[in-house]
C-alpha cells in the first residue's frame, strides 16, 4: 500500500513487534507536548471498500491518544491501551479517500520514564499490521 510516513518520517517499520510475519508499522514517539505523529494512506477507489488492519494500542490518556481520520474527519479515538491485537476497520466510499492514523501527545507530559511504567501508562506506541484492502460485495 502507498503509505506516507511523513517528511521527516513520523512512523516507521518496527521489526520487534508484529501480529504476523516479521514487522509492523509504528509511530516514532515525540517528547513534545501536543505533538502529532501521522501515517497517511491515499487511495482512489472504484467501488465501496473496506481496509482492515490489526492494531495494538499501547497508549494512555492524559499522555496520548490514537485517532483514525477519513477524509479529514475523525472516525475513531482510542484513549487506553489494549493488551491484545484487535481489528481496525475503515469503510471507504468510491473515489479519492485519505486515511490518517494519528497519535497525539496530550498537554500533560509524563515526568517519568514511560518504559519503566509501561504496564500502567503504556509506551506511547501504536502498531499496525496485516492491512488488507477489499472491495465490498
Amino acid at each position: 500500500m502507498p503509505w506516507d510516513f511523513g517528511d521527516p518520517p513520523e512512523w516507521e517499520i518496527d521489526d520487534s513487534m508484529a501480529f504476523s510475519g516479521y514487522h509492523s508499522l509504528t509511530n516514532i514517539r515525540s517528547n513534545d507536548e501536543l505533538a502529532t505523529r501521522t501515517l497517511t494512506l491515499k487511495l482512489d477507489m472504484s467501488a465501496a471498500s473496506t481496509i482492515t488492519c490489526k492494531m495494538k494500542v499501547d497508549i494512555s490518556m492524559p499522555f496520548d491518544r490514537f485517532s483514525v481520520a477519513l477524509n479529514g474527519r475523525i472516525r475513531s479515538n482510542f484513549y487506553q491501551g489494549k493488551d491484545e491485537w484487535s481489528d481496525l476497520l475503515v469503510a471507504l466510499s468510491p473515489g479519492e479517500n485519505t486515511i490518517q492514523f494519528i497519535v497525539t501527545n496530550g498537554d500533560l507530559f509524563p515526568k517519568f520514564d514511560r518504559e519503566t511504567e509501561r504496564e500502567t501508562y503504556g509506551s506511547g506506541h501504536v502498531w499496525l499490521d496485516d492491512c488488507v484492502l477489499r472491495a465490498n460485495e
